[in-house]
């Protein structure tokens, strides 16, 4: 009994996960960051270039902010995988003891966001899908409102309930939606290789694009750019389960790299071609009633599955903050629910908003562990164990002051201060300087000023916490 009680708790709560214990080997884990990446954000990011710039152009900003956003963070994986722990645990080792659980408040209302888009995806499928198959359907059931929140609702309680079975679940249906997001994938290629031409498509210009090229390519680098930063904020709570390192780092990097940069890119192509950036919109257009309806039919499925991995992954690092917290509370009642509120026509149509404003959040935190761990703990080789116990005691060593690392927040802070003024990401036009966008880009902007911020700022505030980890024991 006990051992099995140390499993469950390693699997469903804030243990560290040994290497007998691991559930994903690379193939798995190529599946479940394709269940992520695909059915939501890349056709959605993708849709959204695509109706602002032509074929070429999109394609170069969708390849360059998703490459750079993840290349920037990728070897972060490595660590979870060999540590087997949390992702908000260890940033406790940059943001300090009880910055991390902050930083784990910020997160969770954001992780919200992602599963609203995609339950509102599941409800905008199911009100077009519906009368297909039901022709006499209450309307409440095939209307925006309430019909398309009412099922994201339905789509969230499924999805709770695969996530509160566990990542053993998890994997298995990944198995099933992520060949589904294939099956889709591979229909919007056929259609506009075989059907409308490569050339016609390259040739067609976007509907909604902004008053001059370079301030669309801006906007939509800013767009993919701020969903590849976005990783930074899920790369732990899965590497903890990855069978190997190698699997921790390929795993996502595969998923999260080439397979989703192609959808991206066909999504774009899409998008041109059917005029709008909503997905649920494409099937119809382009298979009709049978062929589109199986497509929206596959599309639905695959993202009930991205919400499934959204709510595991921010019950995970609940249980970490609060360990004698119950699983069915921390998946469902804290992680899931709450996201209800966000099932809203106005929320979907701001995806843009979302990753812009949003972005600046991950885009920070990103440079921020990328500096702390190039800069100061890689001299160390990782952690030691010492400091690994004490992230879970919050004992003195990452304590700095009173539990905050005042070298992260202000990086942290200052940093979102700054983008606000160089782009507002509300408008897609300059920031409240009157200078920098379109000619700078604000995250890159300020994710080089936080790299450098943060190595200044611990020099003059911890030089004592600097000298300490030149010293490799």
């Amino acid at each position: 009994m006990a051992k099995e009680a140390i499993e469950k708790e390693v699997l469903f709560g804030a243990l560290p996960v040994l290497a007998e214990d691991r559930v994903y080997g690379f193939v798995d884990y190529v599946w479940l960051q394709m269940a992520y990446g695909i059915a939501s954000w890349a056709f959605l990011v993708g849709g959204l270039t695509g109706i602002v710039l032509p074929a070429t152009e999109a394609i170069t900003a969708a390849i360059a902010g998703e490459g750079l956003g993840l290349f920037a963070s990728a070897f972060y994986a490595v660590i979870f995988g060999r540590y087997g722990a949390d992702q908000f645990l260890l940033t406790r080792a940059a943001f300090g003891n009880r910055g991390g659980n902050l930083q784990l408040a910020i997160w969770i209302p954001i992780n919200y966001g992602w599963i609203a888009y995609s339950a509102f995806l599941f409800g905008m499928s199911a009100i077009k899908l519906t009368p297909l198959i039901w022709p006499q359907v209450p309307s409440v059931l095939a209307t925006v409102w309430p019909g398309a929140t009412l099922w994201a609702v339905i789509a969230t309680a499924i999805a709770s309930y695969v996530a509160w079975k566990g990542p053993i679940a998890c994997k298995w249906f990944t198995r099933v939606t992520s060949p589904l997001m294939l099956i889709v994938l591979g229909g919007l290629i056929y259609y506009i290789f075989a059907v409308e031409g490569i050339g016609a498509v390259f040739a067609r210009q976007p509907v909604a694009a902004y008053e001059t090229r370079h301030l669309s390519w801006m906007n939509a680098f800013e767009w993919n750019l701020g969903l590849g930063f976005a990783w930074c904020y899920y790369w732990g709570q899965w590497s903890r389960l990855a069978k190997t390192e190698s699997a921790a780092l390929h795993g996502p990097w595969w998923g999260w790299g080439p397979v989703l940069c192609i959808a991206v890119v066909f999504s774009i192509l899409t998008a041109l071609i059917v005029g709008t950036f909503d997905p649920t919109d494409w099937f119809m257009a382009i298979g009709g009633a049978t062929f589109g309806g199986i497509g929206l039919f596959l599309f639905a499925i695959a993202n009930i599955g991205s919400i499934v991995l959204l709510i595991y992954t921010a019950a995970i690092p609940i249980k970490v903050a609060i360990p004698r917290i119950r699983w069915v509370h921390a998946s469902v009642t804290i992680a899931a629910v709450p996201a209800v509120v966000l099932f809203q026509e106005v929320v979907f149509n701001n995806y843009a908003v979302f990753l812009t404003l949003i972005g600046c959040l991950w885009t920070v935190y990103g440079a921020i562990i990328f500096t702390d761990f190039f800069a100061f703990r890689k001299k160390k080789g990782y952690w030691t164990v010492d400091e690994i116990r004490d992230m879970y005691m919050m004992g003195k060593i990452f304590r700095y002051h009173k539990g905050f690392n005042l070298a992260a927040w202000i990086t942290y802070l200052s940093s979102v201060i700054i983008y606000l003024g160089v782009y507002n990401p509300l408008t897609g036009y300059v920031g409240y300087f009157g200078v920098g966008f379109p000619w700078v880009s604000g995250l890159l902007l300020v994710f080089g000023y936080a790299i450098a911020l943060y190595w200044l700022l611990m020099h003059l505030i911890y030089p004592q916490e600097v000298k300490r980890l030149r010293v490799v024991e």
